[in-house]
């Protein structure tokens, strides 16, 4: 949570996380917001196709290589369509052979026909390509914990977070709508407690995000802090940054 108090430091003691305190004009009050990586934005891992849980995906965080398999779906709709169009794209392919030596017109038109299926099955085979859910990068899986073999997922269904081997980890923290001006004019200089010690944080590495939601009581929008950190998001699991 954030909160404005003196100038004064604690120890943010949150799981693969930090805190970065950003100092305003006039001094000496800061505001300090607790860090967390951004398991739910740009870590997520989501399903492309709707679909029932294979078998469960592990529970802690594992080691994966790119293209490793995280999790398999099955989606029996998708199974029985693909198999109605290869049967329909059979039959236009023999009603060419039937017509091509007779009918121009009719060829044409069953030509149109097979072109037209064959577009639907490719859309239908990168369907069924999706059932398999695998690793963009490498890094560190962690399955959502929820997860059951025979479990629906829908599209875009969050099946766990996978965090980078290589390059800055992105850590974001809420951060209050009262404030965005503040951020906006009056940010003089901002900190972050890192592995048990307090650093400087360039002003470059700070930025101010507008989340798509909006708080449907009060109507206030809600912001965030991203925060770029040199280490890798695999390398964060299980510390206090």
């Amino acid at each position: 949570s954030a909160e404005t108090q003196p100038l004064w430091r604690r120890k943010a003691a949150v799981m693969g996380a930090g805190a970065v305190f950003l100092a305003f004009f006039p001094l000496p009050f800061v505001q300090r917001l607790d860090l967390t990586l951004d398991v739910k934005g740009r870590y997520a891992v989501t399903a492309a196709k709707s679909g029932y849980i294979a078998q469960p995906a592990p529970r802690e965080g594992k080691r994966v290589g790119e293209g490793d398999e995280l999790l398999r779906l099955t989606n029996p709709a998708l199974a029985d369509e693909i198999d109605v169009m290869a049967l329909k794209a059979a039959e236009a392919q023999l009603s060419l052979e039937t017509v091509r030596a007779v009918d121009a017109a009719q060829s044409e038109l069953a030509a149109q026909k097979i072109a037209s299926l064959a577009a639907r099955v490719a859309i239908l085979d990168r369907e069924a390509a999706s059932l398999s859910i695998k690793a963009p990068v490498s890094g560190v899986f962690i399955a959502d914990k929820s997860l059951r073999a025979g479990q629906h997922l829908p599209d875009g269904g969050v099946i766990g977070q996978l965090l980078p081997a290589q390059g800055a980890a992105i850590l974001i923290a809420g951060f209050p709508e009262r404030w965005v001006e503040k951020f906006q004019t009056e940010l003089t200089s901002a900190e972050i407690w890192d592995q048990g010690t307090y650093s400087d944080l360039p002003l470059g590495q700070l930025r101010l995000v507008e989340r798509v939601q909006v708080d449907r009581v009060n109507g206030i929008r809600n912001f965030d802090i991203e925060v770029r950190h040199p280490t890798p998001p695999a390398e964060l699991v299980g510390k206090d940054v």
